[in-house]
């Protein structure tokens, strides 16, 4: 999975997480959001959570298998790509938070932009928001569908943004 794959499905849980405590602001735990996408092809009767704690606990540089190496490098990567998401969402405006400590995110609130985002209803079957689908894909475990759900969020508020704009630019000069 690339970078941008694993961004857009870490977000879509955090936003996900979010929406569902809105207004009340919630604390953000890097290894509940890393080990929800740590996910295990190969076998699907263990948990991401349990697949995550047994590459952690059974890790050992010195002789590790293949497969124990491939999978420790895939979780340095989600806990980087992890860290970056948080970075962006605060400092694009999509969510606020007061402290960050050991990779936790305390008091983290979708800001004004993060809840428009996660508020669209875009046009087709589906009549509930985006924030809403997302929830219901995290629930069923649809990685594939929180991902998605999730760049229709932050590519549909773009596109608001980037329309307002040009609308004001032509009245400003219509």
């Amino acid at each position: 999975m690339s970078n941008i794959d694993d961004f857009n499905t870490i977000v879509g849980v955090v936003f996900s997480q979010l929406y569902e405590s809105f207004p009340i602001p919630c604390k953000i735990h890097s290894f509940r959001i890393v080990a929800s996408v740590f996910t295990d092809p190969k076998a699907p009767d263990v948990s991401p959570e349990e697949r995550h704690r047994r590459v952690m606990s059974q890790y050992s540089p010195d002789n590790e298998t293949p497969e124990e190496k491939e999978d420790k490098e895939r979780l340095d990567s989600l806990y980087s790509v992890f860290i970056a998401a948080m970075d962006w969402l605060k400092h694009e405006g999509f969510i606020r938070t007061t402290t960050e400590k050991d990779l936790e995110y305390l008091d983290v609130v979708l800001s004004l932009k993060g809840l428009q985002a996660l508020s669209i209803v875009p046009s087709g079957v589906h009549s509930s928001p985006l924030g809403q689908q997302i929830i219901e894909s995290v629930k069923v475990g649809s990685l594939d569908g929180v991902r998605d759900l999730a760049k229709k969020a932050i590519g549909g508020l773009v596109s608001i943004i980037t329309e307002a704009f040009a609308r004001s630019l032509l009245t400003s000069h219509g």
